[in-house]
């Protein structure tokens, strides 16, 4: 049986390899943002009017925490060691002695989201999953941290998550939502500290 381009599924084998890289392709890194403006119709050279520089906040010496070990978790965690950030993991398979074999800290959610400046999540959509991040779990993080999330809209908890991001308190990266679609006019599509993509991060 085929699937469509775009319905979900679940991605196994080398296409973990490729999904985990979508959210470095869409964006290297949150914090480090420059938003292209519209743009008049005409050829030429970069107009520095255009763009709007964020603040320059990149991986380094900064604590990732990730929500889920699974394959797909541990490939980011792969290349997340490379920028010689700390890690934190969450899994409730994971021991700690397994998470220190990865190059990574085993903590429970609640410390991983006070700890985190990005939060990167790769767990399933489970019914004890369900909402995992909260509105408890949201407010735990820090200021200006950036959630990422391309495993299910499920796992996150909408409402709470708007509110965190209307106010500017958060920022976020969100390939999949809940409900999903988000409906027409959903304030996430408006901010400047969201990016939205359309369950498409295979074709990154």
């Amino acid at each position: 049986m085929r699937r469509r381009q775009g319905s979900p599924g679940v991605l196994p084998g080398i296409d973990a390899r490729i999904i985990d890289v979508a959210p470095r392709r869409r964006r290297a890194h949150p914090g480090r943002r420059a938003r292209l403006q519209p743009r008049p119709p005409y050829a030429g050279g970069h107009d520095r009017a255009l763009w709007q520089p964020g603040d320059g906040t990149g991986l380094h010496d900064c604590t990732v925490g990730g929500i889920g070990a699974s394959r797909i978790g541990r490939l980011v965690l792969q290349r997340l060691l490379a920028f010689d950030v700390r890690v934190l993991l969450s899994d409730p398979t994971l021991t700690p002695a397994e998470a220190a074999l990865l190059g990574a800290e085993a903590v429970e959610p609640d410390e991983l989201c006070r700890r985190s400046d990005p939060v990167t999540v790769h767990a399933p959509a489970l019914p004890e999953t369900h909402h995992l991040l909260d509105r408890r779990r949201l407010a735990l993080l820090p200021d200006r941290a950036v959630l990422v999330n391309t495993a299910r809209g499920s796992l996150v908890d909408t409402g709470a998550l708007t509110g965190e991001c209307v106010s500017g308190r958060l920022s976020a990266v969100l390939d999949v939502t809940d409900p999903e679609p988000l409906p027409a006019g959903h304030p996430l599509f408006e901010l400047p500290n969201v990016l939205i993509t359309p369950h498409l991060p295979y074709t990154a």
